[in-house]
């Protein structure tokens, strides 16, 4: 393990840990259940159409990424996930041992996976122009850039899944908490196309939950329910619609996990 993930189980306990959702009201925020703000995107989702942006997280698992493909493809709605063109980055070397230049853990999963689909310069071009009504983010990333602001100014309806607070979120209308990587079971694909499964040390904190289980709880609202109820489950309904994922399965992946073809998807 490389010196800064040694450090990253500090995020675990950390005291900006999210445990509930929040919705913002005017300028005011105030605490929802997650089966409330979950009611709100869904019916706001519906009000919106096909005039929905969903934008990945590269922090995310394989599972949560294929949920929200799944969301997107029902709904018709933008996709991609290149906030700062991590995958420019996945294979430049730091060092001579271990580091990559993006610390993404799973960059090669959102490219494995078709998530690079519409172009951000697209989907903030549709959100400046009034054509996007629901902005989903898998993660804040977008929320940090100061690029994106005018855009996201935008935007009736903005929903970020996160882990922490920060200021970033101020930019959001509604923040579900989601767990932390010590806190789910699933699967991330590295720079070199492994596939390696990971598994919750630590129960996340209060309403906090995977992503991939909120996104399946919103298809279920849309009336579009995955097939799916366990990470094995979804990564199996993965297997079946990605390329060179087609022979892999949780047993598959024992150990120290599966090296796909080095010729795969090696960039958007």
């Amino acid at each position: 393990m490389c010196d800064p993930g040694r450090a990253l189980y500090k995020e675990i306990g950390a005291p900006t840990r999210l445990a509930a959702a929040s919705l913002r009201e005017n300028s005011s925020w105030r605490e929802a259940t997650s089966a409330e703000a979950l009611d709100m995107v869904a019916a706001r989702l519906e009000q919106a159409g096909e005039a929905v942006a969903c934008i990945a997280s590269p922090q995310a698992t394989n599972e949560d990424l294929f949920a929200l493909r799944a969301l997107a493809e029902a709904r018709g709605s933008l996709l991609d996930f290149r906030v700062g063109d991590p995958q420019e980055r996945l294979r430049v070397r730091e060092d001579e041992i271990l580091q990559r230049a993006d610390k993404n853990p799973n960059t090669q999963g959102c490219l494995d996976l078709g998530l690079g689909s519409t172009g951000l310069p697209k989907i903030l071009d549709a959100c400046r122009g009034g054509d996007v009504q629901v902005l989903l983010l898998q993660g804040p990333e977008l929320l940090r850039d100061e690029g994106a602001a005018e855009a996201l100014g935008k935007v009736p309806c903005v929903v970020v899944m996160a882990t922490h607070a920060g200021p970033e979120l101020e930019r959001a209308h509604v923040v579900l908490p989601v767990a932390v990587w010590a806190e789910v079971e699933g699967t991330f694909t590295n720079f070199a196309r492994r596939v390696q499964r990971i598994r919750p040390a630590f129960p996340p904190p209060g309403e906090a939950r995977p992503r991939w289980e909120l996104t399946a709880d919103l298809l279920r609202r849309l009336g579009a329910p995955l097939t799916a109820a366990t990470p094995r489950e979804v990564f199996g309904l993965l297997s079946q619609t990605t390329d060179d994922y087609t022979s892999l399965d949780y047993g598959a992946l024992a150990g120290a996990g599966r090296a796909l073809p080095a010729e795969g998807k090696a960039d958007a």
